[in-house]
């Protein structure tokens, strides 16, 4: 059973590692007849990858419900477990949008996927005695809404980091305008940057 899981787990990570770089506008091959100037993290440039971001979105939910897998797997531990894997689908999909800053996309999608929750145990205790298919179908829109929340989510990480590079560091010209004020004149100093 736990080489399963741990075959499963390597499985779904290399998955979601080619969607990650897919959706941050990587090759997964390299090609070297068109060559890419990479976008790349530093600390002296201050610009953010948005690969580092999707990483981050893609690791908040793999890690949580591959612990939450393990967890499962110990009876002990089992309500443990479906809180891990409870708490990585709410925020985990986040984690790009709070490393490019924008903590108002972050809570946004947590919001989603708390509502798609809260309808999923609404459908869940309407057909908790009874079979009704229309609270089965509420059940699967349901299920659907959380899935398209944690895969949209992921997806709009890449624009979140460019909005944080282009207002964390602007391109093209910018001009400032200061005055100059000594005690023989007064004048005004202009600045041009490219």
């Amino acid at each position: 059973m736990k080489r399963s899981i741990r075959v499963q787990s390597t499985l779904a990570l290399g998955s979601l590692l080619i969607i990650a770089q897919t959706l941050a506008g990587q090759s997964a091959t390299v090609d070297p007849a068109t060559p890419r100037a990479p976008q790349t993290e530093t600390a002296d440039s201050g610009i953010k990858s948005s690969g580092t971001g999707v990483a981050l979105s893609i690791g908040g939910i793999v890690v949580p419900m591959v612990a939450a897998a393990v967890l499962q797997s110990n009876h002990r531990l089992n309500g443990a477990g479906a809180l891990v894997g409870f708490v990585g689908f709410l925020i985990g999909p986040t984690f790009g949008h709070l490393y490019a800053g924008q903590g108002g996309r972050a809570l946004g999608g947590v919001g989603m996927r708390l509502l798609a929750t809260v309808g999923a145990a609404a459908a869940v205790g309407a057909t908790w005695n009874s079979s009704s298919s229309t609270a089965d179908g509420v059940g699967v829109l349901v299920i659907g809404v959380a899935a398209a929340s944690v895969i949209g989510d992921i997806a709009r990480v890449p624009g979140s980091v460019r909005r944080y590079n282009a207002t964390a560091h602007p391109t093209g010209p910018t001009l400032e305008v200061t005055p100059i004020v000594t005690p023989s004149r007064l004048g005004i100093g202009a600045r041009v940057t490219f």
